[in-house]
């Protein structure tokens, strides 16, 4: 049975259903220009008083899902092309610090099904099972991966961007193989590997049975 659903708004929307699928974005602070972050968010805004305004009632919320989506795809291809910005994940001693860090709560926190390390940003799948648990485990994640890198690189001060980007995957049709698959891809499309199974920081559940021919 479902419990309630917890839905609070900063920069990004956020709906956090108790028992759900998630896709989750972090990113390095300060790897994308907040130029390019107010327009995104003013051409959001936008698109969502033309859809309130002129969609039908019934079909606001299939048109606010589909904006949400095209909304992240710009979000996400200006991070894959970033030429500015720390890419402190692009080395191998971090990456393996958060790899292990996201593998280390499967079966605790979350069951994992699909992530992605890249240079600047991390994409993550998971289930999760209880009320509003996904802004503790973003938490704790992002907290101790940001000392723990900062150690590695002789730094401090803020190491991931204080906001996630997060998404409730549909439980119907083949919306959660669809996310999992554009999270495996994600070095593919951004043209630094030829297949998702060569990425060494990627990693997808046996349950969707892919293989190194898919």
């Amino acid at each position: 049975m479902a419990g309630p659903s917890v839905f609070h708004r900063r920069h990004l929307p956020h709906w956090y259903p108790a028992y759900a699928s998630y896709f989750v974005t972090f990113r390095l602070v300060g790897s994308l220009p907040s130029a390019v972050l107010v327009r995104l968010k003013q051409e959001r805004i936008l698109d969502e008083r033309r859809i309130m305004r002129s969609t039908p009632r019934s079909e606001v919320r299939t048109a606010l899902d589909r904006m949400g989506e095209e909304f992240f795809r710009k979000y996400d291809d200006l991070l894959d092309c970033a030429s500015a910005g720390p890419r402190w994940l692009g080395q191998r001693d971090v990456a393996e610090l958060v790899n292990g860090a996201i593998q280390y709560r499967d079966g605790r926190d979350y069951d994992l099904l699909a992530h992605t390390i890249m240079s600047n940003h991390v994409h993550l799948v998971f289930d999760i099972h209880g009320p509003g648990r996904i802004a503790s485990i973003m938490h704790s994640l992002k907290g101790w991966t940001a000392y723990r890198a900062n150690r590695l690189l002789g730094r401090c001060g803020t190491f991931w961007q204080d906001e996630s980007y997060d998404h409730v995957v549909r439980e119907w049709g083949n919306d959660l193989e669809r996310t999992v698959w554009y999270t495996i891809t994600n070095p593919v499309a951004a043209g630094l590997v030829d297949h998702w199974w060569k990425w060494p920081w990627t990693y997808v559940s046996p349950k969707f049975g892919l293989s190194r021919t898919d």
